[in-house]
């Protein structure tokens, strides 16, 4: 069977009256017939992800059954949505290391770095803490110090817990400990959290001291030179506090 080819012909105001008297003459014969004329297409925006995934769960009435499609289309809209704002997701904001000192050694206090510089003579020592704000919860994945340093020093950056009590001295964990090794130059290096104050952690162990628990802990990186001398030097530009929402 031969195709059949159909040709719209459209009448605008600027038709002439010959040509519309013609296709009168033509309709009334049968040989064309109108149609109606379609109004613009409006451009439609597509759904997002997490659009799609919403409409999709289904609408309960009084009286249903619930099923497991209602659960596991709620629970795909979630993250869907988690996916589509990017919790959790991305660069890990970084912290500029405005140190607090801890028994009257500070670091010296630039714009955005903490720097230490060697001594005169003997040995020079400077500590300082930084309090971090975790989302509560999350898991704890790793530290980042980020800086440089010359010459002969002990430099380490720790993260830690310490409990939310009126103790005098409230017990404090280790987290992650970070000695940055005896190399001059610039540095950036990341130490896996865990339970580094505990030896042979258990897994159980382990896995409390990675999660984020803001009802029973503060949490704070500090930043140490041990037995710095003369001649030697450091700097933090960065620390990163690595944590994956769950």
């Amino acid at each position: 069977m031969p195709t059949v080819q159909n040709t719209v012909f459209a009448v605008t105001p600027t038709t002439s009256p010959e040509a519309l008297a013609l296709i009168q003459t033509l309709v009334n014969s049968g040989a064309l017939r109108t149609v109606a004329a379609s109004a613009p297409t409006a451009p439609v925006t597509p759904l997002s992800r997490a659009e799609t995934a919403i409409a999709s769960i289904p609408v309960a009435e009084d009286g249903d059954v619930i099923h497991a499609d209602y659960h596991n289309s709620l629970r795909m809209a979630l993250a869907s949505l988690l996916e589509e704002v990017g919790v959790g997701r991305g660069p890990v904001a970084p912290q500029a290391p405005a140190l607090i000192a801890i028994n009257n050694e500070p670091w010296t206090l630039a714009l955005g770095a903490a720097k230490f510089t060697g001594p005169n003579t003997g040995i020079k020592n400077a500590f300082g803490y930084l309090p971090v704000d975790l989302p509560h919860g999350g898991e704890i994945q790793s530290l980042i110090a980020t800086g440089r340093r010359q010459g002969a020093l002990e430099l380490e950056v720790i993260l830690r817990r310490q409990e939310l009590t009126g103790d005098a001295i409230p017990k404090t964990g280790t987290i992650a400990a970070l000695a940055v090794p005896n190399t001059d130059g610039p540095f950036s290096i990341p130490k896996q959290a865990g339970a580094a104050s505990i030896n042979n952690p258990t897994p159980e162990q382990v896995a409390d001291f990675r999660r984020v628990d803001n009802t029973r802990f503060k949490y704070f990186v500090t930043a140490e030179v041990n037995a710095g001398q003369v001649g030697s030097s450091a700097q933090l530009n960065a620390i990163q506090v690595v944590v994956q929402r769950v």
